[in-house]
């Protein structure tokens, strides 16, 4: 329902907001290879973002993409369910 858009659209903020600062620090900074790489890796998992490669994945990061990560969307797509 909406406070579930609330909810996602809050941690989209929080993801872009944190690579924002990430963008920030300089492109060599170790700091910023490791942390870049944790966030991608945990977006990733959450099937957020298609690949770890660069920053600019997590950038694109939406609510819908947590919306489609929900249960009932999934069932519908695989077909196990006839409607959300």
């Amino acid at each position: 329902g909406r406070e579930d858009y609330v909810k996602y659209s809050r941690l989209v903020g929080q993801v872009t907001a944190f690579v924002a600062k990430l963008k920030q620090l300089k492109p060599d900074d170790e700091q910023r290879a490791d942390l870049s790489g944790q966030l991608l890796r945990k977006l990733y998992a959450m099937g957020l973002v298609d690949s770890e490669s660069s920053l600019a994945k997590a950038e694109k990061v939406t609510v819908s993409c947590f919306c489609r990560r929900r249960l009932p969307v999934v069932l519908v797509r695989l077909k196990m369910a006839p409607s959300v």
